[in-house]
This record gives C-alpha cells, structure tokens and sequence, in this order.
C-alpha cells in the first residue's frame, strides 16, 4: 500500500506496513533498527504517540475520521511522546525523519492509502 497526499498530489510512502490490532500497535516500530526511505507505519486508533526505547527519530502524521492531517511534528527523537489524548486524532503514519515530509504534507491536507 501507498500513502498519497491528494492536497498535494504526492506520494508520502511507497511501502506502508498497517497497525491495527492491539499487539501491533503497542509494538509499532519498536526493536527497528531504522525505517528505510519509502517505508511508513499507519497506526489505527492513535490520539498520541511515544518514543520509547526507539533507535532513530520519526516524522508523524496525526490524522482525523475523515484522513485530514490535524498535526504533523517532525524529527521526534528517541525517549520523547507527544501530547496525550488528543482524541480528534484517530489514526497517524510514522515515517523515518529523513523523509523530509515538510515540503510534502501540512496541517489541512487530505491523505488517501491506496493499495
């Protein structure tokens, strides 16, 4: 699957891997060594997000009901969270910060995930 920003007409990960059960959100990208270029994780059910025993920094996607972005917080390093129960967020997608998603996606932008 895919993660394409339809505002921006630009595709955000070629390979996007779905969080979606309880286990596999709690595991999200931890015991990574690093996300490779291209690589994204969509995790379902997601007001907030830690880094916790990481290796590497994140970029993260918060996104509505509706896959509009509401937050985007780029190069969070390891050992940091964002802010808790931000319950408008309803899913997010965590890419390696080397991506440099800030020319590809803002806050207001409406994401898709094609297969």
């Amino acid at each position: 699957m895919q993660v394409y920003n339809k505002t921006k007409k630009k595709v955000l990960a070629e390979d996007l891997m779905v969080a979606n059960t309880f286990y596999s959100r709690l595991k999200g990208l931890l015991g990574e060594k690093r996300l490779s270029e291209g690589k994204a994780l969509w995790i379902k059910d997601c007001p907030s997000v830690h880094t916790f025993f990481m290796n590497f920094n994140i970029d993260v996607i918060f996104l509505n009901d509706k896959m509009q972005v509401t937050r985007v917080v780029k190069d969070l390093p390891p050992w940091r969270c964002t802010k808790f129960f931000q319950f408008k967020n309803k899913s997010c997608i965590e890419l390696s910060s080397s991506n440099k998603i800030s020319d590809l996606v803002s806050t207001g932008d409406f994401l898709d995930v094609r297969t």
